[in-house]
């Protein structure tokens, strides 16, 4: 036996160090998935907006006409990045 593998507490700190790698591992991706949709979504909103506004100012004389947001399926205005 080799003098790291030889004692208990050796093999102990191994076992709870790959447990413990493993566990934030799994966190890490959990966590990273989770923002992950969440963003996708409110990019998705975002553009969703923006190309309303955008095709509502080619549209009409003053571009100024908005229909209702809920109607459009969105939930809030921003423009310009203001958030």
């Amino acid at each position: 036996m080799g003098p790291i593998t030889g004692h208990i507490s050796s093999k102990v700190a191994i076992v709870v160090n790959v447990v413990i790698l493993i566990d934030i591992g799994a966190g890490t991706e959990f966590l990273v998935t989770q923002q992950r949709q969440s963003l996708e979504a409110d990019l998705l909103e975002r553009g969703k907006m923006q190309s309303i506004v955008g095709a509502k100012m080619v549209g009409t004389d003053d571009g100024l006409h908005f229909p209702p947001l809920e109607q459009v399926g969105l939930q809030s205005l921003t423009l310009l990045g203001n958030q």
